[in-house]
């Protein structure tokens, strides 16, 4: 017997403590199991290219387990969403899709918004690099294009919470420095996860490297790897 709306929200809220750590809890489990890719990047060694395929993807699991314990630290309203569906009737707003009720449309909207910001800001960084330093593992993108890449999350909302957002990944490690109108980006936690992003990038022209990423908020470690093994399949559940 199928579940009610409001069954199935009370389920999610009670067994992960808020709908939105439900949607983080979600992301974890989209993630594959860890495959190495053999990828060829100019002016790297194929063991280091492997190692930034680990750091890159260790470091994005450990981000969403983190986030899903502590939401708070990451810009993510976890609570907002669930005081204001315990006072309304959920199975008629979800009679016409999510068009029944608009502030429980914009609620969920900002908390999904917060969730996706960090896959999303690495992916849009990684198609604006210039390189990847050869003996740091840095990676260098103009200050122009960083701006621009900011700009890409310009929504009203992205904009005001972006700076706790970026915040966020600085306390877990993600430095940016700027020299000679360039933004040299690094990773402390995970020295060489640059290259496993740009592995990813590496992937076949296909739906997969495109159209999932805005579906999904772990698209660039999550259904590309699994579906374009040739350079993506590096993601996991272990």
């Amino acid at each position: 017997m199928a579940l009610n709306k409001s069954t199935v929200w009370a389920k999610n809220y009670q067994e992960h403590g808020s709908t939105a750590q439900y949607s983080i809890w979600h992301c974890i489990m989209m993630l594959a199991k860890f495959e190495e890719v053999k990828v060829d990047l100019d002016g790297f060694d194929s063991k280091d290219i492997i190692h930034g395929e680990k750091d890159f993807y260790t470091f994005m699991k450990k981000l969403y387990r983190d986030m899903y314990a502590n939401p708070e630290l990451y810009g993510i309203p976890a609570a907002e969403y669930d005081e204001y569906m315990k006072n309304i009737d959920i199975n008629k707003i979800h009679a016409n899709g999510h068009k029944g009720d608009v502030k429980e449309a914009k609620l969920r909207n900002k908390f999904q918004q917060a969730v996706q910001f960090y896959p999303n800001y690495f992916w849009e960084l990684g198609l604006a690099a210039d390189e990847i330093c050869s003996n740091n593992y840095e990676l260098v993108i103009s200050k122009s294009k960083y701006e621009n890449v900011l700009k890409s999350f310009d929504s009203l909302h992205v904009k005001k919470e972006s700076g706790q957002w970026l915040k966020a990944l600085n306390n877990n490690g993600v430095t940016i420095n700027e020299n000679n109108k360039k933004c040299y980006i690094k990773c402390k936690k995970a020295p060489k996860m640059f290259l496993g992003l740009q592995v990813l990038l590496t992937a076949p022209e296909s739906k997969y490297k495109t159209e999932n990423k805005p579906k999904y908020p772990c698209a660039c470690i999550s259904p590309p790897l699994t579906a374009t093994p040739r350079s993506t399949a590096y993601a996991s559940n272990s």
